[in-house]
């Protein structure tokens, strides 16, 4: 059931996304405010569904990243890098109760930019914003099985009802593709990332 909700409210998120690009567009010279800007740290459940679903994945997952403190409101484009995912870490990954080793190849030294793509909501009252991690990389291995994928994740950033300041960042659709096969992997298979991660307590973003 709570996956079932969470899936109808990334739907309802992508539907308001439609008519932020039509509101947005008076706004193209505003600047939309992130406070604080700086280091950012999320985790939560995250499954890995393939393509075919014959494995699906269970993991928790430790998302570090970078926000700047600010980028303009542009309609309909990219506008530049908005931060950077510096670190994936997938913990306790299994399918069927096997163990799985899940590696995120963003790492410090090869972070994943971050695109800004639109915000949802009304001037002044934002409810979420678009963004997009680009070049994300993830190695999952068992037995004689060993792939890697990439691809561009889009994520939405959100509150809870009641909340004040923005805490939640959820995958919207997405496909990793095999970018490599180290060993037995299927032709043209690829992967999605599915989940909600929670900000840490005390680093939940304002945004204005």
């Amino acid at each position: 059931m709570m996956h079932r909700l969470t899936r109808l409210a990334v739907l309802a998120f992508a539907a308001l996304a439609l008519l932020a690009f039509a509101t947005g567009t008076a706004s193209a010279n505003r600047g939309l405010a992130i406070r604080p800007g700086g280091p950012i740290f999320a985790e939560g459940p995250i499954r890995i569904n393939e393509a075919l679903r014959v494995v699906n994945l269970e993991c928790e997952l430790h998302l570090e990243g970078v926000l700047r403190g600010g980028v303009p409101k542009i309609a309909r484009l990219p506008e530049g890098e908005l931060g950077q995912l510096t670190r994936l870490e997938f913990r306790e990954c299994e399918a069927a109760r096997i163990p799985w080793i899940v590696q995120g190849l963003t790492e410090p030294g090869s972070p994943s930019p971050v695109l800004y793509q639109s915000f949802l909501g009304t001037l002044p009252n934002i409810t979420g914003v678009l963004m997009l991690a680009l070049s994300v990389g993830v190695r999952i291995r068992s037995g004689r099985t060993d792939c890697l994928y990439k691809g561009d994740v889009p994520y939405l950033i959100w509150k809870s009802p009641g909340e004040e300041r923005f805490n939640r960042k959820t995958c919207l659709p997405n496909r990793l593709t095999l970018f490599r096969t180290i060993e037995n992997c299927p032709r043209e298979s690829w992967i999605e990332l599915e989940g909600t991660l929670i900000i840490r307590p005390g680093q939940e973003i304002t945004l204005m």
